[in-house]
């Protein structure tokens, strides 16, 4: 899904059970194409096709483990901040 506009996203709500995987939670008045919430997390092919029958992911934010990692790092060292998306 293309990002079509901007949006706010609240701290962490709890982890997933993906590798490093949390759950970002929208704040009011945030479009998010009837979601609940959005997971992040990492897996081994990221950002290529998947050479399974499993795909990386199913709509979720994914990247590197190195790439996940720190954006973990950066949300849980500032709790209750706020992450904003643009276009």
């Amino acid at each position: 899904m293309k990002q079509t506009g901007r949006g706010l996203l609240n701290s962490p709500g709890a982890t997933n059970r993906k590798p490093n995987g949390i759950r970002l939670v929208p704040s009011a008045n945030t479009e998010t194409y009837n979601r609940d919430g959005f997971l992040t997390h990492s897996c081994l092919n990221a950002f290529g096709p998947s050479l399974g029958p499993r795909f990386c992911s199913e709509g979720c934010i994914t990247g590197s483990s190195n790439d996940m990692q720190k954006l973990n790092e950066l949300i849980f060292s500032e709790p209750d901040s706020t992450l904003t998306v643009t276009d």
